[in-house]
């Protein structure tokens, strides 16, 4: 895979994502996009591990996710690259909550989730 980290964009275009409810997984973008930011509210009341996928919906069997974050229990979470630059997702950009940080393995209570992409 190629590094994906070092694509320029429009900061101007940028678009946001917010969950309503607590969710345990959510579509951020359908199709190929570039993801900035994400930050959230984990509700669960043991720790989980946050992954973002190169996917348009949820991941096939073994597919790794692209950035994992773990979260506590009843805790904040965030990751930033700076609206400078972005990660390329090619397929989509979606998002779970998993008991497993290299795989998605069952989920989590739920998490308010916040993106910014274009």
């Amino acid at each position: 895979m190629p590094n994906n980290f070092n694509t320029p964009f429009n900061a101007l275009a940028a678009s946001n994502y917010s969950s309503d409810l607590f969710e345990a997984s959510g579509i951020i973008k359908s199709s190929s996009g570039i993801l900035f930011g994400i930050s959230g509210f984990y509700n669960g009341i043991v720790a989980r591990f946050f992954q973002i996928y190169n996917s348009s919906g949820v991941p096939a069997t073994g597919e790794v996710p692209v950035i994992v974050i773990r979260v506590g229990a009843k805790n904040n979470f965030s990751w930033n690259i700076g609206r400078a630059r972005g990660i390329l997702l090619s397929s989509g950009i979606f998002w779970t909550l998993s008991n497993q940080a290299d795989s998605l393995v069952g989920t989590g209570t739920g998490a308010l989730v916040c993106a910014l992409y274009d």
